[in-house]
């Protein structure tokens, strides 16, 4: 347990305003493009009906939606939607792409 506290201490103190100033440096210089997406419900959001629910969470591991029944890891679920929030952000359209439903970014007709 102290160990954890520890470690906790650690990334709390963190200092997350230099540390995201030099990945969008380090990002800059090699050519690319840091996109910030906020993270509010991304692990409770299905990525393919867009339905949030917190139940969809059973556990730490496993999201199973309430609405539509799709089922798989967590993480890959969240890490759809920050995809699919990214690339909207940049005004990206998203057609095809392995584990996605056919979306477009807001103010796009479909």
């Amino acid at each position: 347990m102290r160990q954890k506290a520890g470690l906790n201490r650690s990334i709390l103190n963190a200092a997350w305003g230099r540390i995201g100033a030099y990945l969008a440096y380090k990002t800059a210089r090699a050519g690319g493009v840091l996109v910030r997406v906020p993270a509010s419900y991304t692990s409770q959001r299905c990525h393919v009906c867009g339905c949030v629910d917190r139940v969809s969470r059973p556990d730490q591991a496993t999201f199973l939606c309430t609405s539509c029944g799709w089922s798989g890891n967590a993480d890959t679920n969240a890490s759809l939607n920050i995809r699919a929030a990214g690339l909207s952000s940049m005004d990206v359209e998203i057609s095809g792409l392995p584990g996605t439903a056919k979306r477009q970014p807001p103010g796009k007709a479909a």
